[in-house]
């Protein structure tokens, strides 16, 4: 089963299944959204994000991307970049600027079963400097050792405080 499908599809499937059944009543949720290139001239460099919310609605939310990574931080007190990765970051900030969307959510498996707090990385246009990319970098549970009926509910609270951060 994995040799056929590799543990990243099956993270970013089942992060885009859960969000889609557990938020779209508040979101529309577009999933492996391809309608952007990076350079316009020529057209080349087809960006495709996991996730791309856009509120319904009243909703005074604003739009997000979800990119997941199915890979452990490695994370230290002293780094910086709290594990990620930088050309993730690259990638983040161009999926922002092209989409006009000021906020990214990273999505990580969790390694243990204590979850550590969101990393928020703010990043302020070159351009005008009024403009800023909002990133949080987050794990979310998939697993647990111990009462198991409540991961799905864990998931969803966890899901539903990154998007208030935002």
């Amino acid at each position: 089963w994995c040799l056929l499908f590799p543990m990243e599809y099956i993270f970013e499937d089942f992060i885009s299944g859960f969000i889609q059944d557990r938020f779209s009543d508040h979101w529309n949720v577009e999933y492996q959204k391809q309608n952007l290139w990076l350079t316009n001239s020529p057209n080349a460099f087809l960006m495709k994000h996991d996730l791309f919310l856009t509120p319904k609605g009243n909703n005074s939310k604003r739009s997000v991307i979800i990119d997941t990574k199915y890979k452990i931080r490695e994370m230290n007190i002293d780094d910086k970049k709290k594990g990620i990765n930088q050309p993730d970051m690259y990638q983040m900030v161009s999926y922002a600027y092209r989409n006009g969307c000021n906020n990214v959510i990273l999505l990580y498996p969790n390694a243990t079963e204590n979850l550590n707090e969101p990393n928020q990385f703010k990043i302020m246009s070159g351009f005008s400097g009024k403009n800023e990319i909002n990133i949080l970098a987050a794990d979310v549970p998939i697993w647990t050792s111990n009462e198991i009926g409540n991961l799905e509910q864990a998931l969803a609270d966890r899901l539903n405080n990154l998007f208030e951060l935002l």
